[in-house]
């Protein structure tokens, strides 16, 4: 029903923010050890 879809689309929003949060900081901690 429309809860569960809702629901659905909540977490694959979450999903997809902590991946993109993971993303981010793994790119910045590679950038911070590159050395210049």
């Amino acid at each position: 029903g429309f809860r569960s879809l809702n629901f659905g689309y909540a977490s694959a929003i979450a999903y997809t923010m902590a991946g993109l949060a993971i993303a981010i900081s793994l790119v910045q901690l590679w950038l911070t050890r590159e050395p210049k």
